[in-house]
């Protein structure tokens, strides 16, 4: 502070002047009374300076202590002030935010009363175009009738076609499958692979004769036995095929198209039942094993052993009919 300081200048002159009177005294010889006022005088003095340093070092204590207690106030705002800014900031971004959804939203309702006029437009042009389907739609479902009434008229004269069709297809497998499964064959087969318990061992020599012959001669005439299983084959490969083609036919007769049925058919159903029951005899039957099915036998000790068996589960072999 400029007080103190010019305070403590003014008791620094002054107890310069002291001083220089001192050393004047000295040199001129002081008495010890003179010499003892002045002691005193210079004591009082500086008492007198150390006191008002004292006071002076208060004042700049306290008054440092008071700066530094605004600076911390000014501190203090300066941090609200900026905490209040960044708010301030953040509150005017929201606000502008609000704005610009303000004027998109505007955009829009202009956007919506220009679209609005757009399907006014719009819907004059449908409605016209509604009354025009409405015609056209009247037209169509007359041409339509017009047209399932013909499909309906062909699909019952197809309908006539198929059933006279499977009547007769039915009637000739019938009576071919009756013609190609006589027991007469089978019982012949198995007479001549089918061995007793009793003849067996002369069936064994029955069979080395025949491989012999065979091994030798593989015509007809040498050995029947190729010959009768080749017969055979062909017989059951005719009959497995016959089954499946009625199979299929079976399928594809009832199946319904539409509202039309053809399962009603007596003549049909019959044939069905019919060739039916002839497959039902024809897998009772039991089926030999076949030379021609059965792997040769290397070693003369062992000797091949032949059983009956029913016919396999007929499958479909042919193409489903359309």
């Amino acid at each position: 502070d400029l007080k103190v300081a010019l305070a403590e200048i003014r008791i620094r002159s002054t107890l310069e002047g002291i001083l220089q009177k001192k050393k004047l005294a000295v040199n001129n010889g002081d008495s010890p009374e003179i010499h003892a006022q002045k002691v005193d005088k210079l004591k009082v003095l500086s008492e007198s300076l150390a006191n008002s340093s004292i006071k002076a070092e208060k004042r700049i204590s306290d008054h440092r202590l008071q700066k530094e207690e605004a600076l911390t106030v000014r501190v203090v705002k300066a941090n609200e002030a900026d905490e209040r800014e960044k708010e301030i900031v953040a509150e005017i971004s929201e606000l502008e935010k609000q704005r610009d959804q303000l004027e998109a939203e505007l955009k829009k309702e202009d956007e919506l009363s220009k679209s609005i006029s757009a399907c006014k437009v719009e819907a004059k042009v449908l409605h016209t175009w509604i009354n025009f389907l409405e015609d056209t739609w009247l037209l169509q479902s007359s041409y339509v009738e017009n047209k399932n009434k013909q499909v309906v008229e062909e699909l019952e004269r197809h309908e006539d076609y198929f059933v006279n069709f499977a009547i007769t297809l039915l009637s000739a497998y019938k009576w071919r499958v009756i013609s190609l499964c006589p027991l007469g064959i089978i019982v012949l087969l198995q007479k001549e692979l089918g061995p007793s318990i009793s003849r067996i061992s002369k069936f064994v020599e029955n069979l080395k004769k025949l491989s012999e012959s065979a091994r030798n001669d593989d015509s007809k005439e040498s050995n029947p036995r190729k010959h009768l299983e080749e017969e055979y084959l062909g017989y059951e490969t005719t009959i497995i095929t016959i089954f499946s083609v009625v199979e299929n036919l079976r399928e594809h007769f009832n199946a319904k198209h539409g509202t039309t049925s053809r399962k009603d058919d007596p003549k049909v159903k019959e044939l069905f039942d019919d060739i039916e029951k002839l497959r039902v005899e024809f897998e009772t039957i039991e089926r030999p094993i076949l030379e021609m099915e059965t792997p040769k036998v290397d070693s003369p000790d062992e000797r091949p052993q032949e059983i009956l068996s029913p016919h396999p589960p007929l499958e479909s072999t042919q193409p489903k009919l359309d």
